[in-house]
């Protein structure tokens, strides 16, 4: 309800770190206080098992209200890498690969088409 909402701000503004002189800081310590009592309050009501899909929703939310995320990594994330691979990337042979599963090696593919990140 809006009431509970609103409560929880109120309890964020309370309770937030206070910095003298500096607005940035002020408003970041604001939306910290305030998404982490959030996650508290809500979690409260939540059965364990759905505690973690609610930490995943809040953390993606924040991302994208930061500019943080990058959607086609989530997109790949949320669909489990569902693409065929890059077929002109041999999966690599030898001893220390084993532990490489061919679905494992095609999600791999999937995240070099990003040209993003280490791989």
């Amino acid at each position: 309800s809006l009431e509970w909402f609103y409560a929880i701000y109120e309890i964020a503004i309370a309770t937030a770190e206070r910095f003298e002189r500096n607005v940035q800081k002020r408003l970041v310590a604001l939306q910290n206080q305030f998404l982490k009592l959030l996650f508290e309050k809500t979690c409260d009501s939540l059965f364990e098992k759905d505690k973690l899909m609610f930490s995943l929703l809040l953390c993606f939310k924040s991302m994208e209200v930061d500019g943080d995320v990058n959607q086609e990594e989530k997109k790949l994330l949320l669909l489990a890498c569902g693409g065929t691979g890059n077929p002109d990337l041999a999966k690599p042979t030898g001893a220390e690969t084993e532990w490489l599963t061919d679905v494992s090696w095609q999600r791999v593919c999937e995240l070099e088409k990003l040209g993003r990140g280490p791989w």
